[in-house]
């Protein structure tokens, strides 16, 4: 755990963060087993492992249809690594109200046959800052490339 947990905090320590919620973390290249895309990149001298995280509300699941389709799609640079952070519990108002979502076919469906796409479900929703944190808990290495988005 403390390694782990000393790994973060160097990951924090190194973010910087750009216009438009891009965040660099690092400036190295790796391989990644999951992601050929990531390779091809880092031989080519190009950017290392590209993660997107997003979050959304119950009420505008139903409208990510072309978000989701845009970004794994409709990209020049495709990405590794696709966050869709759907927290289970309000914090802030109502504090430890459940929050339900309806899963759309579009979503099931894609959540089936797209390996880059990931649901992150944490336990509480903490306001926009679920957009970066639960995607942090999940990537430790220095060099991925994070932008967070709005859900629009």
């Amino acid at each position: 755990r403390t390694s782990t947990a000393s790994a973060r905090r160097q990951l924090c320590r190194r973010a910087v963060v750009l216009g438009a919620g891009l965040l660099l973390l690092g400036s190295g290249y790796r391989r990644t087993p999951d992601a050929d895309a990531a390779a091809e990149r880092t031989a080519a001298g190009g950017p290392g492992r590209i993660v997107v995280s997003l979050k959304t509300i119950p009420s505008r699941i139903r409208h990510l249809e072309p978000t989701l389709a845009s970004l794994l799609v409709r990209q020049t640079l495709p990405l590794d690594r696709l966050y869709l952070v759907l927290p289970q519990r309000k914090w802030i108002l109502k504090k430890g109200e459940k929050i339900r979502y309806e899963i759309p076919g579009f979503l099931r469906n894609l959540t089936r046959t797209e390996p880059r796409l990931t649901l992150l479900r944490p336990e509480y929703d903490y306001g926009p800052i679920d957009k970066l944190l639960p995607a942090l808990a999940r990537e430790s290495d220095p060099s991925t490339n994070l932008i967070y988005l709005d859900d629009d």
